[in-house]
């Protein structure tokens, strides 16, 4: 079994680059056995990988949430239509990236959305103050997503 972490969004679109904020926080205690992926947005591809067995966290800012708020919901939540609420920020939804995989693959990836709510997605600018307050909690929760389904498991 294999721990993956996909790694979403757009370093040059304020908000957007958390995640990649999140992961050089995360890369001095990620364990050799996770597989990171960095993209800008979800695709189908992303998910080839995952095995039946293995575990994926998908990392990403949303809107819909309060700058700074964080959350988690199930990957099956967000295939199924359960986990409602915040969207990403991208064109091509989260859960139309899991149906399709899902359809090719047989199954869908077992794992977990780790998201956070932004404030500015504009192109050229940074993090907003209030997302960088909240990165160790999205940090935390990343990390917490990982060990969730550790390996042997």
């Amino acid at each position: 079994m294999t721990r993956h972490l996909l790694i979403c969004g757009e370093p040059m679109r304020g908000d957007d680059g958390v995640a990649f904020a999140a992961l050089e926080r995360l890369s001095e205690t990620l364990v050799p056995d996770v597989e990171v992926r960095q993209t800008r947005a979800p695709a189908p591809d992303d998910f080839m990988a995952v095995g039946p067995s293995d575990w994926c966290v998908v990392v990403d800012a949303v809107r819909g949430l309060s700058p700074g708020e964080v959350m988690t919901a199930g990957l099956d939540a967000i295939l199924d239509g359960t986990a409602q609420g915040p969207v990403s920020t991208h064109t091509f939804p989260l859960r139309d990236s899991l149906r399709i995989a899902s359809a090719v693959a047989g199954c869908p990836p077992a794992g977990l959305f780790v998201g956070i709510g932004g404030r500015d997605f504009t192109l050229g600018h940074g993090l907003s103050e209030t997302v960088v307050a909240a990165l160790d909690d999205l940090v935390d929760a990343v990390a917490a997503a990982l060990e969730r389904h550790p390996v042997g498991d």
